[in-house]
């Protein structure tokens, strides 16, 4: 029973928790480092990633950048499992 629990439980992290602190501002979206959190994070074994918007320089809403978003999810098979607004 535990290994089918396990198999049917998804994990996700909240964006910027595996990357370096932004000054004083714990969850706050990591503009120079948020593509190295879809390697990371399925290297740690997460399935997904809980997207923070912390301002519009978010690439969420650059067309060019979403594109970058997507192919990334799909390489390291991460899924945007949420999208959180703290602005």
């Amino acid at each position: 029973m535990a290994n089918n629990y396990k198999k049917n439980f998804f994990k996700s992290f909240v964006q910027g928790r595996l990357s370096p602190k932004i000054g004083s501002k714990f969850q706050y979206f990591p503009i120079n480092c948020w593509q190295k959190e879809f390697n990371l994070g399925k290297k740690l074994g997460f399935d997904g990633i809980e997207w923070i918007i912390s301002d519009y320089s978010n690439p969420i809403f650059n067309k060019n950048y979403v594109n970058e978003i997507i192919k990334l999810s799909k390489k390291y098979n991460i899924k945007i499992s949420s999208v959180s607004i703290g602005f």
